[in-house]
């Protein structure tokens, strides 16, 4: 279902390029075509660099680069995968709005910003009883950066979205942090992060009140587990991990995740934001835990292998 797409094309567009003062750091761009759309740690949204079918938009987009300050204005349409035919735009749903990214302040210990407004228009969709043509807006922001030289590093998110979906109001939000150490001079370079993620459900199906977050275009296993059982949606969970790197090339990762719904009145979503269970049966709120062991290895700038095991234990909701 994700791997077949058999021939298209991921991008194809063009670039007008405007210096200011003739300075390579100061110029603003403008982008017409199919291509790839990735913003901040690709929560919300990412081109999807796991499956054999990677996300496309077709569109134009505006990026204005002012120092070490990045703002990115886009309009565009996805280009969903037809398997057997050419991804036309028209089967997709719109897509635009603003993401800004920088530094606030000078140095390496400077704190950096992300701020963005998304907009999108699905044509049609549901959640928990609520059905009809959606549009969201959806404004947040992030910020991340060191804590001086002491190794340990931060990065948090918060996003509120609004709109509709049919004749119903959207109110939905999302939360998601992480507190990383990677300490300096140590043989194998260790990283150990704990890391928490919430994103909002609906508390009563077909209330006219559309609660449920829409994750958008996301990364979901860099966050979710590399198994893609859980969407960021109607969610509460918590992780923890490891990683080293015994050479240069090669990097061993272990991590640890608990999901719990947030709604006991809405479903379980995957990371497709497809319905994995619905709310019946049980109102139980723990969804279960994923443990996920990953090594990659490096042989150019080009070239990874990956490889890796994962196990999901059953919580009390899919018991």
């Amino acid at each position: 279902t994700l791997d077949v797409d058999t021939l298209d094309i991921q991008q194809g567009f063009i670039d007008l390029v405007a210096l200011f003062d003739g300075e390579a750091d100061r110029r603003l761009t403008f982008r017409l075509g199919r291509q790839e759309l990735s913003f901040g740690r690709q929560r919300l949204v990412s081109p999807l660099p796991w499956a054999n079918t990677m996300r496309s938009w077709d569109g134009g987009r505006l990026i204005l680069n002012v120092d070490r300050w990045r703002i990115d204005a886009f309009y565009t349409r996805f280009a969903a995968v037809q398997k057997y035919e050419f991804n036309d735009w028209q089967f997709g749903p719109d897509f635009w709005g603003a993401y800004a990214t920088g530094p606030l302040g000078e140095g390496a210990g400077a704190p950096s910003l992300d701020v963005y407004y998304l907009g999108i228009d699905t044509r049609g969709s549901a959640f928990n009883g609520d059905a009809g043509e959606e549009t969201r807006h959806t404004v947040g922001a992030r910020i991340f950066g060191p804590f001086g030289e002491s190794g340990l590093a931060y990065d948090a998110e918060a996003a509120l979205q609004f709109g509709d979906v049919g004749d119903a109001d959207v109110t939905a939000y999302m939360l998601a942090g992480e507190l990383a150490y990677a300490p300096t001079g140590t043989a194998w370079s260790p990283r150990f992060w704990v890391g928490a993620d919430y994103a909002s459900g609906d508390d009563a199906p077909g209330d006219g009140e559309v609660e449920t977050f829409n994750q958008l275009f996301p990364l979901g296993h860099a966050f979710l587990g590399y198994q893609d059982f859980i969407g960021r949606q109607n969610l509460l969970a918590a992780s923890v991990g490891a990683s080293v790197k015994p050479t240069k090339q090669l990097m061993l990762r272990a991590e640890l995740l608990s999901f719990w719904r947030a709604e006991d009145a809405d479903a379980v979503y995957n990371a497709g934001g497809g319905v994995l269970r619905g709310p019946g049966g049980s109102d139980e709120a723990h969804i279960g835990l994923e443990f996920d062991l990953t090594a990659v290895y490096t042989l150019d700038a080009h070239t990874a292998i990956e490889g890796g095991y994962s196990h999901f234990f059953a919580g009390e909701f899919l018991d």
